[in-house]
């Protein structure tokens, strides 16, 4: 049996109203040094207001009170939007949308690792590269601070014998904005198809922030036509999208299997005030069909023509040899 990974991630982000935070689920403590250029001294995370070309280290501090040394892994992730519609700061599988030019991980450094002597504190440094010619919008991401993998103790118990692993870790949010002028939002309609989430058959739409800011408090209604007759229908609130991202907003199927055939979406969106409608005929195979429906955990097999299959072939069988008996009969009579 192949073994359950569960990974925690403790967030420390845009909402949080405070400046240190620990965990008992860990060895280390966080504390951001806020530098003159941040925007807002009450928010925990790094919101700051910078110039093109310009070179800055900030620094989180980082706390041991253990009594052996522990070594943390800094990685510098950029902000994606993940297929719920959340943004995601952490470490992450979800590609780099094509039209991202500039991404905060190009700019921004951290070291491989660094150790916290036992008892004792230590300043990470982040190193910040503005590009020469600047940037529009912001540029958004995440540092995860995890301690080093070979440092940490298996759980033992029930946990062991099931196979899952806690993995906890910092991810502290950082922000930069160059030019404070203010970008419209503008959301896209990319491909829209049939396709699964969490092994269950859905029709994804693929929508793209396409301005180098946030999208908040998004909402999607979606609809699905076949022959002008409404079958599927969708509707999501509170969605965010990192910029210049885009994720599959799912359509569920009410556990019905796909069918192949020619259909037509139709889309609304808001974020505040702004509003956007979108239409898109698209067509689902039969071979995408079957194959999806053969991986649906929700969808029985349906046996039944199989079933008639060989019954009609019992059947026949069964007339050739009473024929076959009846010809031998007559034959020896």
């Amino acid at each position: 049996m192949k073994k359950k990974i569960l990974v925690s991630l403790l967030i420390i982000l845009s909402f949080m109203t405070f400046n240190s935070v620990s965990a008992s689920e860990l060895n280390f403590g966080v504390k951001t040094e806020l530098p003159e250029n941040q925007t807002d001294q009450q928010k925990s995370y790094f919101d700051l207001a910078v110039k093109s070309n310009q070179k800055q280290t900030i620094f989180i501090e980082l706390t041991n009170t253990t009594n052996k040394a522990v070594t943390i892994e800094p990685q510098i992730n950029e902000a994606k939007t993940n297929n719920n519609g959340n943004v995601q700061y952490d470490q992450n599988s979800i590609k780099r949308d094509a039209n991202l030019k500039k991404a905060i991980t190009d700019y921004v450094k951290v070291p491989n690792e660094i150790v916290i002597p036992s008892n004792d504190k230590v300043r990470l440094p982040i190193k910040i590269k503005v590009p020469k010619e600047g940037f529009e919008g912001i540029l958004l991401g995440g540092i995860l601070l995890q301690q080093k993998a070979s440092e940490l103790k298996q759980t033992k118990g029930t946990k062991e014998k099931l196979g899952i692993k806690n993995n906890y870790a910092y991810v502290v949010g950082l922000q930069l904005t160059e030019k404070k002028r203010i970008i419209k939002p503008e959301l896209g309609l990319n491909d829209v198809k049939a396709n699964q989430k969490n092994y269950r058959n859905v029709i994804t739409a693929n929508l793209q922030n396409k301005t180098p800011g946030l999208l908040n408090q998004l909402q999607v209604k979606a609809k699905i036509f076949k022959n002008e007759k409404l079958i599927y229908s969708h509707e999501q609130k509170g969605m965010q999208m990192a910029p210049i991202s885009n994720f599959d907003f799912a359509i569920p199927l009410k556990g019905e299997a796909l069918k192949p055939g020619k259909y037509a979406l139709e889309l609304d969106a808001k974020s505040f005030e702004n509003t956007w409608h979108f239409t898109k005929k698209f067509e689902i195979k039969s071979s995408e069909a079957k194959q999806l429906n053969s991986t649906d955990v929700t969808l029985e097999n349906n046996n039944t023509w199989l079933f008639i299959g060989i019954g009609i072939f019992v059947l026949i069988v069964c007339v050739l040899l009473v024929f076959i008996l009846k010809k031998k009969r007559n034959r020896y009579k």
